[in-house]
Order: structure tokens, then C-alpha cells, then sequence
């Protein structure tokens, strides 16, 4: 992983807990699928 990814990953994880503690469920949500389609990246699609 780039280290640009690895810096949006960082700031991902700190805006989905911030969002939870702020009650924005539906964009912590958000959030969570963003990080989990940036951790698969190199993975082949199989949708």
C-alpha cells in the first residue's frame, strides 16, 4: 500500500470514530466500506 493510502486510511479511521462518538451512524457506516474497499484494492473484483 502507497503511503498516500496509508495516510487516507489513517484519516478515515479517525473521522469513522469521531462520527460514532458523534451519533452519525449512517456515516460511520459510510466510512467502514471505504476503508474496507481500500484494504481490498489489490484484490481481483467479483462482483
Amino acid at each position: 500500500m502507497s503511503d498516500e493510502l496509508k495516510e487516507l486510511e489513517r484519516r478515515l479511521i479517525k473521522d469513522q470514530k469521531r462520527e460514532q462518538e458523534n451519533g452519525d451512524d449512517k456515516l460511520a457506516e459510510g466510512i467502514m466500506v471505504a476503508l474496507f474497499e481500500i484494504e481490498h484494492l489489490s484484490e481481483d473484483y467479483t462482483g
